[in-house]
């Protein structure tokens, strides 16, 4: 062979040893922003530098991987139709965002309300060339140190508030003093834990423990949703293991990993009896009834006709004796100097001094024979208390007055164009109560919105064709990524059911890990060793 011959032989391998290098980087950044994102501002309405900086970061390295894949000979010969619905749905954000551009939306919210969704189709150029050979099994693993480290970090704020009453525990909710404990990184994380169960000594050891902490995680939030999406991939690791069990019929794998996750429940029950977290129950609770209670109207007249303020007044006058000997004279009339009811100047208390000195103080007017019971007093002022916190309308059914129901309205008051493809990227909706917003706590809901029932539509076909993929995987080869990917699939997609996290770069770069994991080939000589005895055959 002549040397020239020789050097254009080389070319492809050097192009291909180059791409794969990329690939690699690829994937490290992807991790590494998944990481990152812990650090980001998990703000709805913004995207700042941080999250630019993530995205930028995952896009280089993903365009220098394409450029250098383009160049090789091999090229991708055939698409999976789950691959092109993705394709499809990437272009619905491209789509989007061009016909926010058209209604006059400035660039800066276009981009803010388009870059985010983005990101979860950043392997799809790479898929496209054929050349995405990823490690999967790092990119999933990724995810759990990531989602643990959220959850060691929620349960380090829940003890650093040093809460000893169920009063102060629903008081000083952490999700009230870190927004970021709200991601969705510690739910996706108990996926990969639970797909570890039953995979060797250490591999389950790991996934018992790790399940039990984001158990923990997603009960001192107080915030229903996560304990649900905690129980719900639960449930879902359980069909899985019930499907394997069936099909493979071996109905030990069922007996033998519930026996595993029951004591991980055990673990996380003797946890949470600890002094502590035993607080948290009740709190979780009485936060649940409160949800359920009228906040007490301030405002509203008696139908005597006396103005509350003038019934109130002796009251009010009582309550500032009782803090007078507790905090000093000017403290006291400092605090309840505004009060005109006595809900006000028992929150202006909980406000300016704290629940150990409210509590005292309820306690000491109840005796006095002060309107209601000490334990009704609190809860009144609890409920209260909770409707003055800044989102505190967006619980419960206020999201659905507030937010949803405008939201449809909007999409209906629309035309053929707009009922087809949306309203565009970055055009904002006003809420029941006259704010302007360009995001939806409900994902269906948002994409009906902003990219309309063609959006929608792709979207569900979507995640039905993953999950089926990823179920057809786990049955057959009891494949682990498999396994995570279809409960981080559930779990995202409930989440953002109820959360506007969806608008969120660690929430799509969480979709690009998975969507990935879709898209790389496995190797063709893999069979796992529980993998079905056809499973086997077939590839040998």
């Amino acid at each position: 062979m002549s040397e020239s011959g020789a050097r254009g032989d080389m070319e492809p391998m050097r192009a291909a040893f180059s791409s794969d290098k990329l690939l690699v980087v690829f994937a490290l950044s992807l991790g590494v922003a998944v990481s990152l994102s812990l650090l980001a501002d998990p703000v709805v309405r913004s995207i700042g530098l941080m999250e630019m900086g993530l995205a930028l970061g995952v896009v280089v390295a993903g365009t220098g991987a394409l450029a250098h894949a383009v160049m090789t000979p091999e090229r991708m010969i055939g698409a999976p139709r789950t691959s092109l619905v993705m394709l499809a749905m990437a272009a619905s954000f491209l789509l989007s965002a061009l016909i926010g551009c058209v209604h006059g939306d400035s660039p800066a919210s276009v981009i803010r309300s388009t870059t985010p969704y983005l990101m979860a189709f950043l392997a799809l150029p790479l898929a496209i060339t054929g050349r995405l050979k990823l490690n999967t099994t790092g990119l999933i693993l990724t995810v759990m140190v990531v989602g643990f480290t959220q959850a060691v970090y929620e349960i380090s704020l829940f003890l650093m508030q040093g809460s000893s009453t169920v009063t102060q525990t629903l008081v000083s909710r952490i999700t009230m003093i870190d927004a970021r404990v709200t991601l969705p990184l510690a739910a996706a994380g108990n996926g990969v834990a639970l797909a570890l169960i039953g995979r060797g000594r250490w591999a389950t050891m790991v996934g018992v423990v790790a399940t039990a902490i984001f158990g923990l995680a997603a009960l001192v939030t107080l915030t229903r949703t996560l304990v649900i999406v905690h129980g719900l991939t639960v449930l879902v690791a359980m069909a899985l293991w019930s499907s394997l069990a069936l099909v493979q019929r071996r109905p030990g794998v069922l007996v033998r990993n519930t026996g595993w996750l029951s004591l991980s429940m055990a673990m996380l029950w003797v946890v949470i009896m600890l002094p502590a977290f035993t607080t948290v129950p009740q709190a979780f609770q009485v936060r649940q009834a409160m949800e359920t209670e009228k906040p007490h109207d301030m405002r509203q007249a008696p139908e005597t006709g006396k103005s509350e303020t003038s019934e109130d007044e002796p009251e009010i006058r009582r309550i500032e004796g009782l803090l007078k000997a507790k905090v000093g004279q000017e403290p006291a009339s400092r605090t309840l100097g505004n009060a005109k009811s006595v809900h006000e100047a028992m929150v202006a208390i909980l406000r300016n001094h704290g629940i150990k000195v409210l509590e005292d103080i309820v306690q000491q007017y109840a005796e006095l024979g002060g309107k209601g019971t000490s334990s009704k007093i609190l809860a009144d002022i609890l409920v209260n208390f909770s409707a003055t916190v800044p989102g505190s309308s967006e619980l419960g059914g206020g999201r659905i007055s507030d937010e949803w129901l405008p939201a449809f309205h909007t999409y209906l008051a629309g035309n053929p164009a707009t009922w087809t493809f949306g309203i565009g990227a970055g055009t904002p909706f006003m809420t029941r109560s006259g704010e302007p917003r360009t995001y939806i706590h409900n994902l269906p809901l948002y994409l009906l919105l902003y990219n309309g029932a063609v959006g929608l539509v792709l979207y569900i076909l979507l995640q039905v064709g993953l999950v089926l993929s990823f179920f057809r995987r786990v049955v057959r080869d009891n494949d682990a990524v498999a396994f995570s990917c279809l409960s981080i699939l559930v779990t995202l997609n409930c989440f953002a059911l109820l959360f506007a996290v969806h608008k969120l770069i660690g929430f799509n770069l969480v979709l690009a890990i998975v969507y990935s994991c879709f898209l790389a080939p496995r190797p063709v000589g893999h069979v796992n060793t529980c993998a079905l005895p056809q499973a086997a055959a077939a590839r040998s």
